[in-house]
């Protein structure tokens, strides 16, 4: 069984299997928008998934 399958099956938020950077737990919004990043990550075509990461990178650089 594929590992999102397990997560769905078991009903558990993928914030408490990872720890996205210690802060998701007192914020569930943005446990809620990572998880989502995650789920759609996992969808892309490895040509997709670079550009996704350059298009995060250029948010990144922009809000600092």
């Amino acid at each position: 069984m594929q590992p999102e399958l397990v997560i769905r099956h078991a009903q558990v938020p993928i914030c408490e299997l990872f720890d996205f950077e210690g802060g998701d737990r007192a914020d569930p919004e943005r446990a809620r928008l990572m998880s989502t990043l995650v789920e759609i990550a996992r969808t892309l075509s490895m040509e997709n998934l670079e550009i996704a990461v350059r298009q995060l990178s250029a948010l990144e650089k922009g809000s600092s």
